[in-house]
Order: structure tokens, then C-alpha cells, then sequence
């Protein structure tokens, strides 16, 4: 049904651009990007979306907008600030979202608990991948993260992929998958450390949380470490906390 009403939209607003002397036309082509996106019309919605976001730029920079102009310069800047959401580029590098946690250290979830203290997190995830390929896997998103432990203990550098869904209203979730390096013990005789087995370790990790005013979330997160019993130890490494977000 959306994609019956978007087209006819779209085009009707192109036209109109095409022979508008106000920028008023310019901001409906931003409404019927915002309704071809809510159809999954990503290549459409991007079009519309670009044509009127070059004429408002362009409008802008050269003080052409007129006084009944600047509601739509403003909504403009609103649609940008809404295309910048989590998976879009934020200031440095391609980067989405960073994220801080604090959580327990080796949780023994899926194993016995033999170290202490408590892991500070930090992350950051990047845009998306799209098209192609990585529409075929749900588009997700790279990340890379530390977790340092408090009692010196094992500590982690890890990266892979990221997927996230929204749940319901303001409540996500989301599923790490990748790899882990650890300073941690391959094999040991201590009673108080881990024998993880391996340098190289796989890492899973699922979470769910809630969003709030638009670029903060919190949530509760578990992952694991192990490497999968291809070593001759593989005691795993379980962690579980909380993580705060803030999404460009």
C-alpha cells in the first residue's frame, strides 16, 4: 500500500520541483522520502531525499530563501538530523555509535568463576554495509572494543560484525559476532586464572536495551570467549553488564 501512495507522490512533487520557483516543493520531496523508507524503498526514498536536500543546500549557501523559506531550511535540517541515526556516519571515521560499560567479570555462565574484579568496556561502531552482499546478511555493522579488567586479571581487544533490530517502540536488540585477542592464560596451574587456550579466541555477545531522546540508549549485555574446543583448555570467558550508548 505505501509503495502505491510513495511513487505517485514522489513523482507528483518532482514534477511540481521542476517548474517551482519556491522551496516549498523542495520540502515535500523530504516527506515522500521519509514514506518510501517506511515502505523499504531505499534506492527511491535516497533519491527524493537527495534532490531535495541539494536545492535547500544550495539555497542556503547563497541566501535565497525567503521568509516564508525558512520553515523549510529548517525541516530540512531535521531530516538530516533524522537520517543520522544509529548505522549512519558520525563525525570521525565512519563511526555510528560509541559505547561504555561496566560489567562482571568472568560471570561463569557457561562455566566455573575463577576471576575477580570488574571490566570496563569501550566500543564503537561504524555505518553500515549496504548493497549487494551485505543486504543478503541484514546490513550490519562493524565494531571494535576493549575490555580492561580491574584486577588485572585477563583483559580483551575484540572486533567483528554487529546486527540490531528494534524490538517494540524504543527497545532494540542487538547480536555480536566476531573475534577476541586476550592477555590473559592459554594454561596455567593457578587456581584464581582462566585457561583459555588460545591467544585468539571466538566472541559472541546479545543484548537488548532501550533508546532514549533519540541518541542515548542503555543496555544489558552478555558475550562469551572462547575458542570453540580447537585448543586443549577452552575454559571460556563469560562477562555480563551494562552499556550506555550515544549514536551519532
Amino acid at each position: 500500500g505505501l509503495n502505491c501512495v510513495a511513487r505517485p507522490a514522489g513523482l507528483h512533487a518532482a514534477a511540481e520541483l521542476r517548474g517551482a520557483s519556491h522551496l516549498r516543493a523542495r520540502l515535500r520531496l523530504y516527506c515522500v522520502a521519509r514514506l518510501c523508507a517506511s515502505a523499504g524503498l531505499r534506492a527511491r526514498a535516497q533519491l527524493y531525499a537527495d534532490a531535495g536536500l541539494r536545492d535547500v543546500r544550495s539555497a542556503h549557501r547563497h541566501g535565497r530563501l525567503g521568509s516564508g523559506d525558512h520553515g523549510a531550511r529548517r525541516d530540512g535540517d531535521a531530516f538530516r538530523s533524522h537520517r543520522a541515526g544509529p548505522g549512519r556516519a558520525g563525525p570521525w571515521f565512519g563511526i555510528s555509535e560509541v559505547r561504555l560499560g561496566v560489567h562482571h567479570h568472568d560471570a561463569g555462565i557457561f562455566g566455573r568463576n575463577k576471576e575477580d574484579g570488574v571490566d570496563v568496556s569501550v566500543e564503537v561502531r561504524f555505518v553500515r554495509f549496504t548493497g549487494g552482499f551485505w543486504d543478503t546478511i541484514w546490513q550490519p555493522r562493524a565494531h571494535l572494543g576493549v575490555n580492561i579488567n580491574s584486577e588485572g586479571d585477563t583483559s580483551s581487544a575484540h572486533t567483528g560484525l554487529t546486527w540490531d533490530w528494534q524490538i517494540w517502540g524504543p527497545f532494540f536488540g542487538s547480536f555480536e559476532l566476531g573475534g577476541a585477542v586476550h592477555d590473559g592464560e592459554t594454561s596455567t596451574s593457578a587456581l584464581d586464572r582462566k585457561e583459555l587456550g588460545s591467544r585468539v579466541l571466538f566472541r559472541e555477545a546479545l543484548e537488548i536495551g532501550y533508546r532514549f531522546e533519540g541518541h542515548h540508549a542503555l543496555s544489558l549485555r552478555f558475550d562469551h570467549m572462547s575458542n570453540a574446543s580447537l585448543a586443549d583448555n577452552n575454559e571460556g570467558l563469560d562477562t555480563v553488564g551494562v552499556v550506555y550508548g550515544y549514536s551519532f
